[in-house]
């Protein structure tokens, strides 16, 4: 039902008088059919009061579903008083305490109006317009008993919400505007703080920047295309203000930063990664080798070795070698035994004496 999804002060009276025109509306119709099929009088009340109770079951049926949601439609209620300006979000600025504290407590007190339209079905004008919760300077407040017997049956299935479940709903809703109210205030203090600028930070800024405005003053604003940028963001600045488009502008201002910063992070720890990848080269100077340790003197140095003799080259000539005679050797080293010296050593055996033969 489009009135329970915008409930006002006047939503039973609309409830009311769209319910009696389409019951009117029905039960005319079925006494015509119920006529034409001939029913006596007695017949034709049974009958109609047996409609009579369907239509009212329909309309309990409707309203009891709309009754277990009357937690969010509070909530939103509340949002598009306390936080929309129409369907642009709301801007605390400097100085907005007063205003908030008065728009908050308008906002909670018209919210929590609707709940007790919420808790009974008032289809009678004689029933009292407030129930389970009557109204206060800032609000609502449970009463202690109601005026209504709940027992009766009658009444009982009157009742959509019982006193015990519209004071937990009630409980409910004041915790979540709590904590939007909590938020506004944080945004009221944060904006005070940004727009407070120590007196010895603009002194400074002047003393350290008169060099530019005097620029800014003497060439800047002889300069054409100086003066037109200065103009055109002037008045987007401007535009941006009035218009309040900043709650707009700034989350997409605040995703690209992410996705900027993002990127070069990336491209940061790309490069890190490639530059681990480059071999290393450091230039590492030589050790000079060692001085060699002085032979003994009783053992002199081993001759240097002669340059070895290079093979002749193939012909049809064989060599033969003789044999070698070692005699004159072993009676050389058994003397040099005797007298208990080393003899030198020789880099090469004795030499062979060979002889060709031409084949």
């Amino acid at each position: 039902m489009e009135i329970t999804e915008q409930p006002g002060p006047d939503m039973w009276v609309e409830i009311r008088t769209g319910y009696s025109n389409v019951k009117e509306t029905v039960d005319r119709e079925v006494e015509i059919v119920l006529k034409e099929f001939g029913c006596d009088e007695k017949e034709l009340n049974q009958q109609l009061q047996t409609l009579a109770e369907l239509e009212f079951n329909c309309l309990h049926s409707v309203l009891e579903e709309k009754a277990r949601d009357v937690s969010s439609i509070l909530n939103e209620r509340f949002k598009n008083l306390f936080e929309l300006n129409g369907t642009i979000p709301r801007k605390w600025g400097r100085g907005d305490e007063e205003k908030l504290n008065r728009l908050y407590t308008d906002s909670l007190k018209e919210t929590e109006s609707l709940l007790d339209l919420f808790c009974m079905i008032r289809l009678d004008t004689a029933l009292p317009e407030h129930i389970f919760f009557r109204p206060t300077s800032d609000g609502v407040t449970p009463i202690g008993a109601p005026p209504i017997n709940e027992k009766d049956p009658d009444v009982s299935k009157l009742v959509l919400i019982s006193p015990r479940e519209g004071k937990k709903i009630l409980n409910q809703f004041r915790d979540h505007a709590s904590a939007l109210y909590r938020r506004a205030i944080a945004d009221v203090e944060r904006a005070t703080a940004s727009g407070s600028i120590p007196y010895y930070v603009i002194i400074l800024g002047l003393v350290l920047g008169a060099n530019e405005i005097w620029w800014v003053l003497t060439t800047g604003l002889t300069n054409p295309l100086f003066l037109f940028f200065i103009i055109l963001y002037g008045a987007i600045g401007i535009a941006i203000w009035k218009l309040n488009l900043l709650p707009i502008i700034m989350p997409v201002v605040n995703t690209v930063q992410e996705q900027v910063l993002a990127m070069v992070k990336q491209a940061i720890v790309r490069f890190g990664q490639n530059q681990t990848l480059i071999p290393v080269t450091t230039t590492t100077t030589p050790t000079p080798y060692a001085t060699p340790t002085p032979y003994p003197t009783s053992r002199p140095p081993a001759e240097e070795s002669k340059p070895q003799t290079p093979l002749p080259e193939f012909s049809h000539s064989v060599e033969y070698s003789k044999p070698v005679d070692y005699s004159e050797y072993d009676s050389k080293e058994k003397e040099k035994e005797k007298g208990n010296t080393l003899p030198p050593l020789s880099s090469s055996p004795p030499e062979h004496s060979t002889t060709t033969t031409t084949m």
